[in-house]
């Protein structure tokens, strides 16, 4: 292990402090002493009790990653500076960045909203058609390998399970292979002699973290569902606020059998894009309440890029300003007043109805008023017929009160001698 103030490279980097642990590597924070900028150095860690055999082909595999690592070039992807060898150990070089992670968020917040998290997933979807497109999968997709930066952009960090992938020969290629974490890993991850494992492996483990987020827990492990189906409880039951085409998508990013999984992220995208723009309303991008540099624990560190990916049809999420929801609220008071107004017509053509016979005269300003009222009324599309109706016996009382008052005159009339 590292100690601080450690120079490495014939005085190009300094170490600073210990970001994180894994099982075969560390990450220390460093500083970078001629561009004078903060860095992350992963350095490998491996058993002491391995074979000299063992330990030049996980050189070979660090060495390879590294390769990898650095022909990536996205905006939501980790990036390697640099690499090299000193003192028997292997170390990568990575531009550090501010930012939180999506476990500590999670743990913060709990559930998050729907929003933010299909904002994220499209940034991270679009990332991963990126890798599958170089060949690269990353194979430990969680909370903790997800760093939310203070631009609202989700980096997906720490391959340190990175896998070089043949489409024509889907079996891993690196030399340890890890299972990842239960539970965000396939169930064929869980095979450490075939290990075939492809870019539907990545698609489970990213559908897994994105129903922690929306839930606020972690999915069952695919051992656990393998044994009791029904342990993976629908989305919506844990959050029924939760749209159901997203749980949909996310239940079948979920499959245990690759083949009914998407087949791609792009696919995987297409369908999440959906929901999301048909959602009418949003809630702007939340700020990180502190900047400070995440600490990934399991050996890894962010980087922030400057060349987006454009692989997946890009989603855009509305927010309505204030200008833009007045309408609508005032549309909505609109037509609760036009609606009660068709109720007040009707009622007033039943009452001035009723009391016609015994106060035609009196009772003449009811159908006046209710004729008024059921034509603002008719403008309601939820109650017109009701005020169609008000309108009707409005019209009937009127016609019938103007005729009792007529029969009352001409009666008069002829009572007094007139005819």
């Amino acid at each position: 292990m590292l100690r601080e103030g450690t120079i490495l490279q014939q005085n190009r980097y300094r170490i600073t402090h210990l970001l994180g642990r894994g099982g075969m590597g560390a990450v220390y924070a460093a500083w970078h002493l001629s561009l004078e900028i903060p860095v992350a150095i992963k350095e490998l860690t491996p058993q002491a009790d391995l074979d000299p055999e063992m330990l030049a082909q996980l050189r070979t595999q660090f060495k390879r990653e590294a390769m990898t690592l650095a022909r990536l070039n996205h905006n939501n992807l980790v990036r390697v500076l640099d690499s090299f060898e000193e003192g028997g150990n292997a170390y990568l070089v990575m531009e550090m960045v501010q930012g939180e992670s999506l476990a500590d968020r999670i743990v913060r917040d709990g559930a998050l909203p729907q929003a933010f998290v299909l904002r994220w997933a499209h940034q991270l979807l679009d990332a991963l058609a990126y890798c599958h497109g170089q060949n690269v999968l990353h194979r430990d997709i969680k909370p903790t390998n997800i760093v939310i930066r203070p631009d609202d952009q989700a980096v997906l960090v720490d391959f340190g399970l990175v896998k070089l992938w043949d489409p024509r020969d889907p079996r891993t290629v690196t030399v340890v292979r890890g299972m990842g974490t239960p539970e965000y890993a396939p169930p064929e991850q869980y095979e450490a002699e075939s290990g075939f494992t492809d870019v539907r492996s990545d698609i489970y483990a990213l559908g897994a973290t994105l129903y922690h987020a929306l839930a606020g827990q972690a999915p069952p492990t695919a051992t656990k569902r393998i044994v009791n189906p029904a342990a993976l409880l629908p989305l919506r039951a844990l959050a029924p606020a939760i749209d159901p085409a997203v749980e949909a998508v996310l239940m079948r990013a979920l499959e245990l059998r690759p083949i009914d999984r998407f087949q791609s992220a792009r696919e995987m995208a297409n369908a999440l894009s959906q929901p999301f723009q048909r959602q009418s309303t949003a809630t702007p991008a939340p700020q990180v309440a502190s900047q400070r540099v995440s600490t990934v624990t399991q050996a890894s560190a962010t980087t922030p890029q400057t060349t987006p990916s454009t692989s997946v049809p890009q989603i855009t999420q509305p927010v309505p300003t204030l200008q833009q929801a007045r309408p609508a609220l005032v549309s909505r008071i609109r037509h609760s007043r036009e609606g009660r107004a068709s109720i007040t017509a009707f009622i007033l053509g039943i009452a001035g109805l009723v009391t016609m016979i015994f106060l035609p005269l009196c009772n003449l300003p009811l159908p006046l008023i209710g004729i008024v009222v059921s034509i603002l009324g008719i403008k309601s599309k939820q109650r017109r017929g009701l005020a169609w109706a008000g309108l009707a016996l409005c019209l009937l009382t009127l016609i019938l009160t103007f005729i009792l008052l007529a029969v009352g005159a001409l009666a008069s009339l002829w009572e007094n001698g007139t005819f």
